[in-house]
């Protein structure tokens, strides 16, 4: 279950983070990334952690790939939202 993995990698980050132990939590967002690579959720996750470690141009670069995939994700739906129309005439 992707799902139920993801959640419980996100919530291995969230303790790891309480613990004070960003790293281990970085790498827990990526081991999710690794199975779920669009979940903006964890994209943003790491760009909090990112910033809390003092990462400022890791998370400046997470945030403009979070703007990609939210810029690709309208453009697909749009797509699809046209070849619906299309079809229907």
């Amino acid at each position: 279950d992707l799902n139920g993995a993801r959640l419980a990698y996100l919530a291995e980050a969230v303790a790891f983070e309480g613990e004070g132990l960003i790293a281990a939590a970085v790498d827990a967002c990526y081991e999710t990334l690794a199975f779920a690579p669009d979940d903006a959720d964890v994209h943003l996750r790491l760009v909090e952690l990112y910033l809390q470690a003092g990462w400022n141009a890791p998370a400046a670069d997470k945030l403009a790939l979070l703007g990609r995939l939210t810029e690709l994700d309208n453009r697909i739906k749009l797509a699809r939202a046209n070849a619906h129309a299309n079809h229907d005439n």
